[in-house]
């Protein structure tokens, strides 16, 4: 589930600029799908709290297999077939390397609050990922075809958006976990009380 979430994101984007060429009606379904990503970033955590509430944990699964299938089939109704002729090869090296890479990132975040931030562990991790990035960087530099053009972040007005969208989706991460965990939501009620007071 989170392999096919991660990819849902560029394909339905690229799916509304191949389906919408006028640029209104491109321009609303934008619209309509930053909503539905929006009702599911709020109702997600809500559903998924009451059904492990009610229900065994694997229901959380089976729920939303009956919306998957709908939207496949749809999917399959009502969306053009669209194929780039000049795909270029994909970016192996590349691929691999930023797996690593992130996955060296997040594990390493997820462990070091249990193992302890300067532990030897967790400073391998933050070294690894250090030497991961460096080795991603040079990757695309020399590769062919990359699949992230490290010369787009020459453009200040590219990075500066990047970095918003990074700082926002890790913002909402934290507010999400920190809204649906009850140890962390009760020291967040906490810090708004002594804002107040303050």
């Amino acid at each position: 589930m989170g392999i096919f979430a991660a990819l849902i994101f560029p394909t339905t984007l690229s799916i509304i600029t191949n389906t919408f060429s006028d640029r209104r009606q491109r321009a609303m379904a934008l619209g309509g799908w930053g909503a539905v990503v929006g009702v599911g970033v709020a109702a997600g955590p809500v559903t998924g709290g009451l059904l492990l509430e009610h229900f065994a944990w694997n229901s959380v699964f089976w729920a939303l297999t009956p919306p998957a299938l709908l939207a496949a089939v749809l999917a399959y109704l009502l969306v053009p077939e669209s194929r780039d002729p000049g795909v270029p090869a994909l970016d192996i090296r590349g691929l691999i390397t930023s797996i690593a890479l992130l996955g060296m990132l997040v594990y390493t975040i997820i462990e070091a609050p249990v193992r302890g931030w300067q532990s030897h562990a967790t400073v391998f991790g933050f070294v690894t990922t250090a030497a991961l990035a460096l080795a991603f960087v040079t990757i695309e530099q020399a590769a062919r075809h990359p699949m992230l053009d490290i010369r787009l972040f020459a453009d200040r007005r590219f990075s500066a958006a990047s970095a918003s969208v990074t700082v926002t989706f890790f913002c909402l991460a934290g507010f999400i976990f920190g809204s649906t965990d009850p140890s962390v939501g009760g020291s967040f009620r906490g810090v708004v009380v002594v804002d107040r007071r303050g």
